[in-house]
C-alpha cells in the first residue's frame, strides 16, 4: 500500500510542476502589473498602496503552496484515517474559472505573437 502511496505523490509533484507553472507564470504577470499600476496611482494620488501587498504574496507563494498542499495530502503516513477537524472548504468556482480563462488568455496570446513573429520572419517581407 506504502508503494502505491509514493507513486500518487510523484505523479501528483509532476503534474504540479507543468500545470502549476503554466497557471503561475500569467498570475505572476496579472499581479505585477496591477502592483506597477497601483503604485503609479498611489503616487499621483498620494495614497498608500500596501492593500495590494497580500494579492502579491499570494501570487508570490503560489506555486510552491501548491507543492505543499500535495505533501499535506499525500505525504502523510495517515491519509486514510479521516480527521473530524477537517472540513471541506467551500471552492470560489468562479474565481477558478476566471483564473483559468485568464491563463488561456495569456498564453494565447504569447502563443499567437509568437507564431505570428515566426510566420512574418519565414516570409520574408518587410516590416508594414
Amino acid at each position: 500500500m506504502e508503494i502505491i502511496r509514493y507513486i500518487a505523490l510523484g505523479i501528483n509533484l509532476a503534474v504540479w510542476t507543468v500545470v502549476g507553472f503554466i497557471c503561475w507564470i500569467p498570475l505572476l504577470a496579472r499581479t505585477t502589473a496591477a502592483l506597477a499600476a497601483a503604485i503609479l496611482v498611489s503616487t499621483i494620488s498620494q495614497s498608500d498602496p500596501r492593500y495590494l501587498r497580500a494579492n502579491f504574496e499570494n501570487a508570490v507563494s503560489f506555486y510552491s503552496r501548491g507543492y505543499d498542499a500535495i505533501y499535506r495530502v499525500l505525504g502523510s503516513r495517515s491519509i486514510w484515517e479521516e480527521d473530524a477537524s477537517v472540513a471541506t472548504p467551500e471552492i470560489k468556482w468562479d474565481r477558478v474559472f476566471l483564473e483559468l480563462f485568464w491563463t488561456l488568455i495569456f498564453w494565447g496570446t504569447i502563443a499567437f505573437s509568437v507564431f505570428g513573429f515566426l510566420r512574418w520572419m519565414a516570409s520574408e517581407q518587410p516590416l508594414p
